[in-house]
């Protein structure tokens, strides 16, 4: 499994249905990686990695790699983008997949609203994911 495949597994298997009573975030249909997503209804969340640094130990030896990853929330009020922000910090704040995967919550952001996208709110999410190789 994919390190983008991991992330959007998680955040498919618990964001639609958050909290006690659960209430629907964002539709599974909704989480996407990038790519066409201009007829998405919001919110909608788009997750990728934005780079990769291998990881060293003894100056050479390639113990694993690491991610700055980004998860990108659109909506269309700062509330909103707030309220699945949170939830997602939640949900993958301290995470580690049992294929060995850790993510940690780094920073959040609001990004601003857009006119020339109709208004569309961005808050953007910054995690770091690691995989050991070993």
């Amino acid at each position: 499994m994919t390190v983008t495949e991991a992330f959007y597994k998680k955040l498919a298997d618990n964001l639609p249905a958050y909290g006690s009573p659960p209430t629907e975030v964002v539709a599974p249909e909704n989480i996407k990686p990038p790519g066409n997503w201009q007829n998405l209804k919001l919110p909608y969340v788009i997750h990728f990695p934005i780079s990769e640094d291998p990881m060293h130990a003894h100056g050479c030896l390639v113990t694993g790699r690491s991610w700055l990853y980004q998860v990108s929330i659109f909506g269309s009020s700062m509330a909103s983008c707030n309220t699945v922000a949170n939830v997602i910090r939640d949900i993958m704040g301290h995470v580690t997949t049992a294929e060995g995967i850790k993510v940690s919550y780094m920073d959040g952001r609001y990004l601003g609203k857009n006119d020339e996208t109709g208004g569309v709110h961005h808050w953007a999410m910054d995690f770091r994911v690691t995989e050991s190789l070993a």
